[in-house]
């Protein structure tokens, strides 16, 4: 396996073209311009008839994605997007990929296919997405198990030579983003020629590699890296829905040593939760519905105790200032007029 440098032809056109259709809105293209056209680059090197997008937000990739495939002018090619929300992360008020629908309409394509899909993981639509995928796009949570668990989930379902491109590799080199390098470990575990283009002599945040039978040979590689301490739990759907794909993909040894990994990184973020704050136990029933006032440290770490051990029902979550945090681990957050409108037992502050 071999790494190549600089060897992707950047292509600016697409997202050029799709920016004065979508100029009039607060959110851009969560991508660079840089990253948009190494997206592009890769797209018109392999032409791709069937593209699978995992993390949506606004859309705005999904855009670019939709006018390149336009642009390459291949016929009956598919595209995929799945976004575990249905809303934007940071704005509630606004469905998950609004700007990529926009650009959907305008375009009109007769070639292109699209469909979104939302509020489960990507596994659990591949029976309407089907097989023979040759290109998957991540670009999710950034922190682990984030895209690493959806990469193995997805693998058999792509075909040799599929390219997979990433998003945000060197993301934890920013201040405050220290736990957000999912996709720098699957680049890094991964077996796969992999391509990476500078950005102005920089390190690149956006990569590829193109997958190959040694990469489902040494999957167990991947399997591995889960060993790194993750920086959240899925929720409970979600963990279902990953443990029902592992077993139905992988071997038995397989999906007990990601049993004990998960045992094992739940009890390290409750250990972590436990020294940082103490919830107060001796003050409220077990099973008596509650409000979290406040979505500071503090009830975070609440929130992260209750959902693994049960004790009570967060009926709601409320803070002053909900439009700019909008949730928490896909659990939203309200305003705090809700309260006048909740049967509750405790508010926990």
């Amino acid at each position: 396996m071999s790494l190549h440098i600089d060897e992707i032809q950047l292509e600016y056109e697409p997202r050029k073209i799709i920016l004065p259709i979508i100029s009039h809105y607060s959110e851009q293209p969560e991508m660079s311009e840089f990253e948009s056209a190494f997206l592009c680059g890769i797209l018109k090197k392999h032409k791709p008839k069937k593209i699978l997008e995992v993390g949506v937000a606004a859309g705005g990739t999904t855009g670019i994605i939709l006018q390149c495939m336009e642009t390459l002018n291949i016929d009956d090619v598919q595209v995929h997007s799945v976004d575990y929300l249905d809303y934007l992360w940071s704005d509630k008020t606004k469905k998950a990929g609004f700007l990529g629908q926009v650009v959907k309409e305008h375009i009109n394509s007769k070639k292109v296919k699209h469909q979104f899909y939302f509020n489960d993981i990507a596994y659990s639509f591949i029976d309407k997405i089907g097989k023979n995928i040759d290109c998957l796009i991540l670009d999710t949570l950034h922190s682990l198990p984030g895209e690493i668990l959806d990469f193995i989930t997805l693998l058999p379902y792509l075909k040799n030579g599929a390219v997979v491109i990433i998003h945000d590799v060197c993301l934890n080199f920013r201040p405050g983003c220290d736990c957000k390098f999912a996709t720098g470990t699957l680049l890094s575990c991964v077996c796969a020629n992999k391509y990476i283009n500078y950005d102005e002599n920089n390190y690149p945040n956006i990569a590829a590699f193109v997958v190959n039978e040694d990469t489902r040979k040494n999957i167990a590689n991947i399997l591995l890296s889960l060993v790194i301490s993750w920086n959240y739990l899925p929720d409970k759907n979600q963990i279902n829905s990953y443990k029902k794909a592992l077993n139905e993909l992988y071997s038995v040894e397989f999906c007990e040593i990601f049993d004990k990994i998960y045992k094992n990184q739940s009890k390290l973020i409750e250990s972590k939760s436990n020294e940082a704050f103490i919830f107060p136990y001796d003050k409220v029933d077990r099973n008596s519905n509650i409000i979290l006032y406040g979505a500071g440290n503090v009830a975070k770490t609440f929130y992260n105790k209750l959902k693994i051990n049960n004790y009570c029902n967060i009926v709601r979550w409320v803070d002053k200032n909900y439009l700019n945090i909008v949730s928490y681990d896909n659990f939203p957050i309200d305003s705090i007029e809700i309260i006048k409108n909740t049967k509750y037992e405790y508010i926990i502050i």
